[in-house]
């Protein structure tokens, strides 16, 4: 690929070709005019001639200055036409090839554009013209001639291919850089993103953890201060199950932030399991896990969206619902795996939405799964949490 400076560097090149091309045809009309003026004396209706190069001189200048503007199209019609038809007049006057329309052919095959290739073979018949119109021997042998005008043709066209392959390829790395920058601001989009995402990911984790654990502490302290006047030695036994849970709870929370065993095999069941078994010891509730259907493995998000879910339900079933039995059905369906959690706390006619719920929903909504929650005052509440089947 060119580097940045190449491209720069055939940029100049091409500017100082088409410059070269353009003095080029300056120097060859000068001296096309100095020799007309010179053959003054033997020319026939010679002002009429001479307005006529004057035209062929400027007026396709009127579609191409250097750096200033240029109309290819407009400029090789014109250049053709004019240049062309006074070549012919020129050479059936004199019986006699000569060089003025060699210039046109270099410039035309310069300037022509891929639409404007029908060109070329009219260009390359042109040195015969004379011999079809005259029919005769010429005086000097045209073969000369004609190779120099197919020479300056082949040089135009050469120029012009070089000229447009290079551009192109400037074209394409600047398509490319632009596909870059937009790649980077992208990226930088999908970065914040992730770590956005991440955060509250962490946010979701911490509340869980956290808020599952308070509550067992809370009312796990509760009992003790309750136990303290009347069983001294039980509420001693019981702040050292709270000691140890809250060591067991503190290295979840490591876990948590530092992401260790995320990927582990542990079975759904085993997680469940410790979660409950803990919670129903400090919280003196009772909490009945029931299993329907085949247990298969399941994806480390799926496991980790269920067990969020059941510890903020159980979290809220004590925390706002003051529950004192909970059931839960873990279904292991064909096509889904379903989370319903039913408790017999106060409820409430009007569920609000908190942190935890909305990262409940999110975790889920993550998955393609769905939440429905439904509360009645002094009835109880029930969550149903349902995530479509993704087996490892």
């Amino acid at each position: 690929m060119f580097g940045l400076s190449t491209i720069r560097s055939v940029v100049k090149v091409s500017l100082i070709a088409e410059m070269l091309m353009f003095l080029f045809r300056v120097f060859f009309y000068l001296f096309a005019f100095m020799d007309f003026l010179a053959e003054k004396e033997t020319m026939d209706h010679f002002v009429f001639v001479l307005l006529w190069l004057i035209s062929v001189i400027f007026i396709p200048l009127c579609f191409w200055i250097p750096l200033v503007y240029k109309k290819s199209t407009y400029y090789c019609i014109a250049e053709f036409l004019l240049n062309g038809s006074l070549t012919i007049y020129v050479m059936m006057s004199f019986d006699n090839y000569i060089g003025l329309f060699m210039i046109s052919i270099l410039t035309i095959a310069f300037h022509l554009e891929k639409r404007q290739y029908w060109m070329l073979p009219i260009l390359l018949f042109f040195p015969f013209i004379n011999l079809i119109l005259k029919g005769v021997v010429l005086s000097n042998s045209p073969y000369f001639f004609i190779f120099n005008h197919w020479f300056l043709l082949f040089i135009g066209v050469g120029l012009n291919l070089i000229i447009k392959a290079y551009k192109k390829t400037d074209d394409l790395n600047q398509m490319i850089e632009d596909k870059n920058q937009t790649l980077v601001q992208y990226a930088k989009q999908i970065e914040s993103l992730t770590l956005v995402g991440e955060r509250n990911r962490m946010a979701r984790d911490l509340h869980d953890t956290l808020g599952h654990s308070f509550i067992s502490y809370i009312l796990g302290l509760d009992a003790v201060l309750y136990l303290m006047d009347s069983n001294p030695s039980q509420a001693k036994k019981k702040i050292e199950e709270l000691r140890h849970y809250a060591s067991e709870n503190l290295d979840q929370i490591r876990e948590t932030i530092h992401e260790i065993g995320s990927e582990t095999d542990i079975s759904v069941m085993d997680h469940f399991s410790a979660m409950i078994d803990e919670f129903s010891v400090y919280t003196n509730t009772k909490v009945d896990l029931h299993v329907i259907g085949e247990e298969y493995v399941l994806d480390h998000s799926v496991r980790m969206t269920l067990l969020r879910c059941l510890q903020e339900s159980l979290t809220n079933a004590k925390r706002h619902g003051h529950a004192k039995v909970v059931s839960i059905n873990l279904i292991f369906k064909e096509e889904a795996v379903e989370l319903l959690i039913e408790d017999n706390g106060v409820g409430t006619d009007h569920i609000q939405y908190g942190f935890g719920l909305n990262s409940m929903r999110d975790r889920l909504r993550s998955l393609n799964g769905r939440l429905q929650l439904d509360s009645s005052k002094s009835l109880g509440t029930k969550v149903m949490c349902q995530i479509p089947l993704r087996r490892l």
